[in-house]
């Protein structure tokens, strides 16, 4: 038995020294340049030459501990232990479990990586998976192989041959818009300058944009002088059903003003769509100038109603703000449910400006599943100014009409405070099939809120209860407000979708 013993105990050491490799029995070189924090890592580490090479599928146990370097190369690897440097993985795949600590950095190279929450990681590094990377192993040395990928030209346009997609509204007519960037290094992530030049038919008005962004530590700087036309209600519907709705049913739920606008402007920005287990944190940090002017309503072509007359464009409070705005998003998505949130608080203070205000305003959807096929969506919005006086009037928003409570004029109200919530419940009519569409969706729709000015009382909530159907990306309800007597239907038909 004892004999026994001391064979596993031997055969034990013997694997771990297979296992995990120190540097002086192996090496590791490098082979092709990509400009990218993963290959800053892993360069890293090779220079201090303090690094463990692991090659085989291994479990290094809570009581791991190193002082140096890890190189996973071609194999799976849990980690509950502790590495005192940094750790790249190489076309392998490796895991955290809760409790396990990395006091550098980690980088990914060609490999997957598998994170624990409850793990200290300190910053994670992905190479790009346009970046081709290969492992050959010869004589004691694994030579890896970068090739970086085709870039692009240093000068290339934006959108279709540089034009976006052209708007349509009751102040600015058709917007056409023309953009380009030019790459001020051929890299993977270069340093790019981008411009844009638009026109507006109904003022004749031409507005643009230069932009330089530099990638800093992990992150953007941009700094961008600007002419345009804004809007604070893009949440309320997207430009492009804007755009259908102004020009067919002669309904703009926006308002505009013009501004001269230059800002600085630090944030983390997420580089690819999440996936199930992942969340995403994007800091901000915006100091912005701006000289704000109102715009009146023209008498643009639509193609209904052309003799109502269009909604007045309300002025704004022209002047110069300046003001410095912290915010972020943050989005998780789990095995069924996705969350996404914007928060920011926009600080002009006296004596710089024609303004001093703090207005916060934050953001929300969640979607989930329901019971049995069912699903739930829930959308809110709230703008807050703290303190004692009013925003100026381009910080406010309106609230009425089809995308808030559609049982509601048009901008009913407007004010620089907001409260707004809508729930939707999806049911699927699997027994129903119809050719083209498919099975549709019963929707159940909630939404509820009001806008009003600070120091004036807060309204009561409006409300509005909708039920229709819903076919892929198309959907008909009837809304009605049920505290109204008689109760009278208002239809709307749309996407459901902020395109």
């Amino acid at each position: 038995m004892k004999n026994r013993t001391i064979g596993l105990a031997t055969l034990a050491l013997l694997a771990s020294f297979i296992s995990a490799t120190p540097s002086g029995a192996q090496s590791v070189r490098v082979e092709g340049d990509v400009n990218h924090p993963a290959n800053r890592v892993l360069s890293d580490i090779l220079t201090r030459n303090q690094y463990l090479v692991i090659e085989r599928d291994t479990v290094l146990g809570a009581d791991f501990v190193t002082d140096g370097d890890l190189l996973v190369i071609r194999s799976d690897v849990r980690l509950a232990g502790r590495v005192g440097g940094s750790v790249a993985v190489i076309q392998g795949a490796f895991f955290t479990r809760p409790g396990s600590r990395i006091e550098g950095e980690l980088a990914s190279i060609g490999g997957e990586l598998y994170l624990s929450r409850l793990a200290e990681v300190g910053a994670v590094h992905e190479l790009p998976t346009g970046v081709g990377t290969g492992v050959a192993y010869e004589a004691g040395t694994h030579t890896v192989t970068l090739v970086p990928p085709s870039l692009p030209a240093r000068v290339g346009t934006t959108g279709i041959f540089g034009l976006a997609v052209p708007t349509y509204d009751r102040v600015n007519g058709l917007t056409a818009r023309w953009g380009s960037q030019l790459l001020l290094r051929r890299d993977t992530v270069p340093p790019v300058i981008r411009g844009s030049v638009s026109y507006a038919t109904a003022r004749r008005a031409v507005g643009g944009s230069i932009a330089l962004d530099v990638p800093v530590a992990g992150g953007w700087v941009t700094a961008e002088v600007a002419r345009e036309a804004f809007t604070n209600e893009a949440w309320i519907r997207g430009p492009l059903m804007n755009t259908l709705s102004t020009l067919i049913l002669r309904s703009d739920v926006r308002d505009y003003h013009e501004s001269d606008v230059a800002l600085l402007r630090f944030e983390r920005r997420q580089r690819q769509p999440i996936i199930q287990g992942e969340s995403f944190w994007g800091p901000r940090l915006t100091v912005r100038g701006s000289r704000d002017r109102s715009l009146e309503a023209a008498n643009v072509w639509s193609l209904t109603g052309r003799d109502e007359p269009w909604r007045e464009n309300p002025p704004i409070s022209d002047g110069e703000i300046f003001s410095v705005s912290p915010g972020a998003l943050v989005e998780w998505r789990g095995a069924v449910s996705w969350f996404r949130g914007d928060v920011s608080v926009e600080w002009a203070p006296g004596g710089v400006g024609d303004f001093e205000f703090v207005h916060l305003v934050s953001e929300g959807r969640l979607t989930m599943p329901a019971l049995w096929n069912h699903s739930l969506e829930l959308r809110g919005r709230t703008h807050q100014t703290l303190g004692g006086s009013a925003a100026p009037a381009q910080r406010w928003t309106l609230f009425g009409g089809g995308g808030t409570v559609p049982t509601l004029p048009v901008a009913a109200m407007r004010g620089d405070r907001l409260v707004f919530l809508e729930t939707k419940y999806d049911i699927p009519l699997a027994w129903v099939r119809l050719p083209l569409v498919g099975s549709p969706d019963l929707r159940l729709q909630h939404a509820t809120g009001a806008a009003w000015v600070t120091n004036t009382p807060m309204p009561d909530l409006e409300q509005s209860i909708g039920a229709g159907l819903r076919f892929f990306l198309i959907q008909a309800l009837v809304h009605v407000d049920p505290a109204a007597r008689p109760l009278r239907p208002i239809y709307s038909i749309g996407t459901g979708f902020q395109f």
